[in-house]
């Protein structure tokens, strides 16, 4: 998130800098979209890298450095083992679209649900649910799945 924002206000006081904001498209159109390509890609590029990181850390630790520090570990169901890079894909492709296709209000009950899983008694959120896996606090006892 902070990187994002970081990014952002490189981008708009490049465009400060350059004279685009305050310029009306008109027949210089091209040269706006020429303006806005470097940075554009030079800002999708890191949003790439950092999602490629979190992603990887998902799924070889299974948990990001918030989650380590809070002593939680995401796991598969099965085994107990960090969930692979397909599943964590996956989870986080669920998470971002559905967050971005609503507006935030997905993503908002995708952080709520666990409050409302009474059925497996491991509190799992619904992109938990798909992936076949679950949240443990390592901190509190064996880094395993029991059931």
């Amino acid at each position: 998130m902070a990187l994002s924002l970081f990014g952002l206000a490189v981008f708009v006081l490049f465009l400060v800098s350059m004279g685009i904001a305050s310029k009306p498209p008109g027949d210089e159109t091209s040269d706006v979209i020429a303006a806005y390509a470097g940075p554009l890609t030079a800002i999708g590029v890191v949003w790439l890298l950092v999602a490629v990181f979190f992603i990887g850390l998902l799924a070889i630790r299974g948990s990001s450095a918030g989650n380590a520090m809070l002593g939680l570990r995401l796991v598969s169901t099965a085994d107990g083992q960090p969930i692979g890079w397909g599943k964590a894909l996956l989870w986080y492709a669920v998470v971002i679209v559905g967050s971005v296709l609503t507006c935030g209000i997905l993503g908002l009950l995708f952080l709520l649900s666990p409050l409302f899983d009474t059925e497996s008694g491991w509190h799992q959120a619904w992109q938990d649910k798909m992936v076949g896996a679950v949240m443990i606090n390592h901190k509190m006892g064996p880094d395993t799945v029991k059931r």
